[in-house]
């Protein structure tokens, strides 16, 4: 019973650290600006999305609370994929508040990725 223990432990450690190291590839499914700013808000680096966002010449209220990225508002959007700083910048423009909450923010990932494409209707 005890080798079954010391064998099983580090097996569910391993498991769930690699469930938690995947990193998120964003590809935009079209040239709209829209898909841009959703991408931009995923990667996680605010001065990109801020540069997509005034590009875009859409009113940041109107981005936040309008605008949705694969049937996701862009904040809770964002926040799936843990890209926490852009989460935190765009809903300041939030009429209805998100609550974000980053359960994993001491695990960074490192080695898979994962290919998400983005696409704005």
């Amino acid at each position: 019973m005890k080798i079954t223990k010391y064998l099983l432990i580090p097996a569910l450690a391993t498991v769930a650290l690699s469930a938690a190291a995947t990193t998120y590839v964003f590809v935009p499914a079209n040239d709209r600006i829209s898909t841009k700013l959703c991408v931009a808000a995923a990667n996680n680096k605010v001065s990109t999305y801020r540069n997509v966002e005034d590009m875009s010449r859409l009113s940041s209220q109107f981005i936040t609370n309008k605008m949705t990225c694969n049937d996701q508002d862009i904040v809770s959007f964002s926040a799936k994929y843990g890209a926490m700083k852009t989460a935190a910048y765009i809903d300041r423009h939030n009429k209805h508040r998100v609550t974000i909450t980053d359960l994993a923010s001491a695990i960074k990932p490192k080695n898979s990725d994962e290919v998400i494409f983005v696409t704005v209707e």
